[in-house]
């Protein structure tokens, strides 16, 4: 009888064990796709930020209209003045006209792709450097990219990643 109490007690307990691991391992596997996904999503967007900043060479900025054609349409140029104020509010249009000077910008974070929200609902990937514009004075751009539909896909994935754990771990 003391036998079957000791067995019954260490094989309860084994299961406990191996039922932590196996939830451990599946929380290990969803934070490794969750990664995954995102650094693969955001890969194309940093690399098409770089890519803009890359086509000026030396950071200088010369105006030319034929550039202007290859332009990447999905990126939002924002220049500023060595104070950080928008001094070119009328080509952003309704993204100025929305949010004005409340577009966060961090001098320091100068060649670095880091996040940014607006309004804690518009999410963007965005990258600044200094360039010398047409009249030879240094001003900052910074280049904005909406992530908003890799944001919902992380999101949607997220919530499945859980579900499809949870349902796994109740079976």
């Amino acid at each position: 009888m003391n036998e079957e109490k000791i067995l019954k007690k260490n094989l309860i307990k084994n299961i406990i064990i191996i039922f932590c691991i196996f939830v451990l391992l599946f929380l290990i596997f969803d934070i490794i796709i969750y990664k995954q996904i995102a650094d693969s999503l955001y890969k194309n967007v940093d690399e098409e930020l770089i890519q803009e900043m890359n086509k000026y060479e030396g950071n200088n900025y010369v105006e030319n209209k034929n550039k202007k054609k290859y332009m990447n349409p999905r990126v939002t140029w924002i220049k500023r003045d060595l104070e950080g104020n928008v001094i070119n509010n009328s080509d952003i249009g309704r993204l100025y006209e929305r949010f004005g000077d409340e577009i966060p910008f961090e001098q320091t974070q100068i060649g670095e792709v880091y996040n940014l929200q607006l309004e804690e609902q518009y999410n963007y990937r965005c990258i600044n450097f200094k360039i010398i514009n047409e009249e030879g004075q240094e001003v900052y751009v910074q280049l904005l990219t909406n992530v908003d539909g890799e944001e919902q896909i992380l999101g949607k994935l997220f919530n499945i990643l859980i579900v499809g754990t949870a349902i796994l771990i109740t079976i």
